[in-house]
């Protein structure tokens, strides 16, 4: 049967679209209005010039296309409409065991008043209504869904009375005939239709279900039919099972005698909700983990085997076995409500088992590292390690071993070569340590070029062999260095011997200028103050040692001149003590007078010496030195200066001859070069200060004959003068 197009418009959810036909009657019109989408047609009987067989000819044009017709009947007509006394739809009785093999028969009903009249001259002469029933195919979606209905009645009736523990239901429930009769849905709304199928099945299901189960109203509540009781008494029994089982009991008494006394139990808690909320406060605070799921666990188990799947015990495995479910069939249909029913329990008891095992292997993990701590504590290291290899590999997965093994592999290999190594580095370290001492020692014993040999060997078999020659030549230009370096130093120390003997020799020059200036102006002062006095007495002894001192006093002897105004006093008092004349005295006095001069030009002739060879001395070593402390002789401090000086340039040709790459030292080689002109203008300056002190000696010689002279002639007089030739004798002060 054609659907009608507008209730397909509906049932898609979209507004039907329509036209309306008043004049054109043609066999293509149909087809034009379907091209143009539309879903419907309104015939306009009343306002066209349609008559009953143009309207019969467009019905059967549009019958060929998916366009729904409607007609406006004229109301001169009207008599020819049926009155519609009512309409539904039926099903044929039936039991639950012909519905569930075969599906239950059903069609639409019209009981409908016809009326005929008749007329004569305009005058209705007879008017008859006559009823009929019109029957018409139901649509098989609606028959399917009562079946399904019906069917799913059944299922849960069968399923309450099994948990109630009855048995022969299903027996009787397929014995039970379904028999509606007629449902009418004349002038209901939607809603009006839903509320009165709603209740037309809930009396069927209230029937099945008293069928199947008897005194089903001794336990109803009101408002309630017997279908819902039976499913409330099945779900309070099964709660009341489950509630038991979680606390690790049981109600005591199964089946149908039981549920009286279950019902009880449920009124003293006030409902079933509070019952289960006080029993799972007991069960989460009373008991231990391991109590709680034992239930679930015992209820999982019990499952799977009435499902024949005793094997599943995985989560993989129970998600295999839910997407393998042929949904197609009422079987597969029933197995995915089971195991969706099952599902919640099933994860509880995997994550348990789940929390169980990662427990037991923490703890072994726990104990496998205190036994791995304990043997490096007893320092059993190897041990320790394959301990822990061992765990490693059995907590990873298996295809990975193969790939930790080789890692260990390298692992054991790189630890192996780093002991190698360390031992190596060890040895090379006390080697290095020995070599180090015996390089202190030899330092401590004073060979230091011995250690210096050792420190540089250990140094070259340290490098690598290719900047092994450059090294050496390192050594050698750092022995150049050290060489020159050690030569400057000598002429540097012998350039501080030599201020040391210039000063001390300029200072004892000095001093002894000094000294003998003192011993002139001594002299001279007392030569100033002879005068002749009166006395005279025995003077020989006196006389005799001033004789003595003048005589060397006059050559610039230190002792003499340094007595001789005592011995010459000592000689004028015994003169005038033994004078019996003043030309006596006056002689004496003469010949003091005579030996102080010459004593004090000795005494400045030696001074006077002393002051030019101190010149002479600072002449000579101005240019080498600054004055510093030593003590040895301006002689030998040049010797040493000359020695150095030999001793740098025989290095200087030993280092050319070392290397061929050693370039000239120019300013070293200036240096020495200037020093050497130096030494030679010492040398020369020291010659000239030989000779000038020769001359003075000369000088002074000449000049100690001249005094010797004078004092003779002196002499002559004053034994004249003692002889009575008298003469004027004059005594001139210095």
């Amino acid at each position: 049967m054609k659907e009608n197009s507008i209730r397909r418009a509906v049932r898609e959810g979209r507004a039907a679209l329509g036209t309306g036909l008043k004049e054109f009657a043609s066999r293509g019109v149909p087809w034009i209005i379907e091209s143009s989408g539309f879903d419907y047609c309104m015939i306009d009987m009343e306002h066209g010039a349609f008559d009953l067989e143009t309207i019969a000819d467009l019905a059967g044009w549009f019958a060929a296309t998916n366009v729904s017709p409607i007609v406006r009947i004229h109301k001169g007509f009207l008599h020819h409409i049926p009155l519609l006394l009512d309409q539904g739809i039926m099903f044929n009785p039936e039991t639950v065991l012909g519905i569930l093999s075969g599906g239950i028969d059903g069609q639409t009903y019209q009981d409908i008043a016809t009326k005929k009249k008749k007329k004569f001259l305009g005058v209705t002469t007879s008017n008859k209504t006559k009823t009929s029933t019109s029957y018409g195919v139901l649509d098989s979606g609606v028959e399917d869904q009562v079946g399904l209905l019906i069917r799913s009645m059944r299922d849960g009736i069968l399923s309450a009375a099994s948990v109630l523990g009855i048995e022969g239901a299903g027996a009787v429930l397929d014995a039970f005939k379904v028999d509606l009769g007629k449902i009418s849905l004349k002038d209901l709304t939607g809603t009006e239709i839903e509320e009165q199928l709603k209740a037309i099945f809930s009396k069927l299901g209230d029937d099945m279900a008293a069928s199947a189960v008897a005194n089903l109203d001794a336990f109803q509540k009101v408002g309630e039919g017997q279908f819902e009781t039976l499913m409330r008494l099945a779900k309070d029994y099964q709660t009341i099972d489950v509630q038991m089982q979680s606390i690790g009991r049981t109600f005591g008494a199964v089946g149908a005698s039981s549920v009286e006394a279950r019902e009880a139990l449920i009124d003293l808690f006030g409902s079933l909700d509070a019952l289960v909320d006080q029993t799972q406060f007991y069960r989460e605070n009373f008991l231990s983990d391991a109590e709680q799921i034992a239930p679930v666990m015992q209820a999982v188990a019990t499952e799977l085997d009435r499902l024949g799947l005793a094997g599943v015990d995985s989560i993989d495995a129970f998600k295999g076995v839910v997407t393998g479910i042929d949904l197609t069939t009422d079987a597969g249909r029933g197995l995915y409500a089971s195991m969706m029913a099952l599902a919640p329990g099933f994860s509880a008891v995997e994550k348990y088992q789940a929390q169980q095992a990662q427990a037991a292997a923490d703890l072994a993990k726990t104990r496998a590292s205190l036994e791995i701590q304990l043997l490096e504590a007893m320092g059993k290291s190897s041990e320790a390690l394959a301990l822990r290899r061992q765990a490693e590999l059995q907590a990873m997965d298996a295809s990975l071993r193969p790939l930790q093994e080789q890692i260990y592999a390298w692992q054991d290999a790189a630890t192996a070569q780093a002991a190698a190594n360390d031992q190596a580095e060890q040895a090379s370290t006390l080697a290095n340590k020995r070599q180090s001492m015996q390089i202190e020692l030899l330092e401590a014993m004073g060979q230091s070029s011995a250690a210096l040999s050792l420190r540089r060997q250990a140094e070259l078999e340290a490098m690598e062999e290719s900047l092994r020659p450059l090294q050496r030549q390192i050594y050698a230009w750092q022995d150049l260095a050290a060489a020159q370096a050690a030569a400057a130093e000598k002429v540097s120390n012998a350039k501080d011997v030599l201020s040391g003997a210039y000063d001390r020799e300029a200072a004892t020059l000095e001093s002894t200028a000094s000294k003998f200036r003192d011993f002139a102006k001594t002299i001279a002062d007392f030569r100033a103050g002879l005068s002749i006095g009166v006395g005279g007495d025995v003077y020989g002894q006196a006389r005799s040692r001033f004789e003595r001192t003048a005589s060397l006093a006059q050559f610039g002897n230190e002792a003499s001149l340094q007595a001789f105004t005592g011995d010459a006093q000592a000689f004028l008092d015994a003169s005038r003590a033994r004078a019996a004349s003043a030309v006596d005295y006056a002689r004496d006095l003469a010949r003091v007078a005579a030996a102080a001069q010459l004593a004090e030009a000795g005494a400045e002739g030696v001074a006077s010496a002393a002051d030019q060879q101190l010149e002479a001395l600072k002449a000579s070593v101005k240019a080498l030195i600054d004055l510093d402390g030593n003590v040895v002789s301006v002689a030998r401090a040049i010797a040493d200066l000359k020695a150095a000086q030999v001793e740098e340039a025989l290095l200087q040709r030993q280092a050319d001859q070392a290397t061929s790459a050693v370039p000239a030292l120019a300013e070293v080689n200036l240096n020495l070069t200037d020093m050497n002109a130096i030494i030679d203008r010492l040398n020369n300056n020291q010659a000239a200060t030989n000779d000038q002190i020769a001359a003075l000696r000369s000088e002074m010689q000449a000049a100690l004959v001249s005094i010797a002279t004078n004092t003779g002639e002196t002499s002559r007089i004053l034994r004249r003068a003692d002889r009575g030739d008298a003469l004027a004798t004059q005594v001139e002060t210095a």
